[in-house]
């Protein structure tokens, strides 16, 4: 088992320190960049451990796959889309490649998990324009889910941003300025409802302390004068 993966069995089980292990793991055994996505990275936002699969976005050959199992993860072959690594504790992680290129506007960021251990995923801004995307479906899974990224890391998200993107074409067409005012408002109601300035976080490090994203620096935000 790779050193990174011996890492992870030692983290606590369904813990978002764990899976950044893993995917740290996942780039050291590829010896190239991969950026997590999806619900595991909402996961390190929030600092929230939910269950679900870690998605990493890289071209990933069938020889990349049989390098990963040779490093401890298991595969069915051809036509399977995730792998899956059992953890001594019994834990079943997924791992899935849904795609090859990252569908961003901004560069992916670096964050360290652990001294001398680090892994890209996907910036924030574009993080929550996905989960904006998503929110179109019309569910209240996926309304939730957004207004929980919105309210953990309010003052981090470049709304403006947000605003000027969600009014192209192709995003606008499938409702994505409609649900960027719901999502906003919602998290601005649940961090008052929870009697908490409207403030961002940024991601954990593995030691559950909080690290700040690049440039991004957590601060108290004046009240956002827009009605609720």
């Amino acid at each position: 088992m790779h050193p990174l993966l011996r890492k992870a069995a030692d983290a606590p089980a369904d813990s978002v320190e764990r899976h950044l292990l893993v995917v740290a793991a996942v780039e050291a055994i590829l010896d190239r960049e991969v950026v997590l996505v999806g619900g595991a990275a909402v996961n390190v936002v929030t600092g929230t451990y939910l269950p679900t699969d870690i998605d990493l976005v890289a071209s990933v050959t069938t020889e990349d796959r049989e390098q990963l199992v040779d490093s401890g993860f298991e595969w069915a072959g051809v036509g399977h889309r995730h792998l899956s690594l059992t953890m001594p504790d019994g834990e079943v992680i997924l791992v899935e490649f849904p795609d090859a290129h990252l569908d961003a506007v901004l560069p992916p960021e670096r964050i360290e998990v652990q001294p001398g251990i680090s892994i890209s995923i996907i910036s924030l801004d574009d993080l929550m324009m996905d989960r904006l995307k998503q929110t179109t479906d019309g569910t209240s899974v996926t309304l939730d889910a957004a207004v929980e990224l919105a309210s953990a890391a309010y003052a981090s998200i470049d709304w403006d941003w947000l605003g000027r993107r969600s009014v192209l074409p192709e995003l606008e067409a499938i409702g994505v300025p409609g649900a960027l005012a719901t999502v906003r408002r919602e998290a601005k109601r649940s961090l008052r409802d929870r009697g908490r300035s409207i403030r961002g976080r940024a991601p954990m490090t593995a030691d559950g302390a909080l690290l700040e994203r690049g440039a991004r620096v957590v601060h108290e935000a004046p009240e956002d004068p827009e009605p609720v």
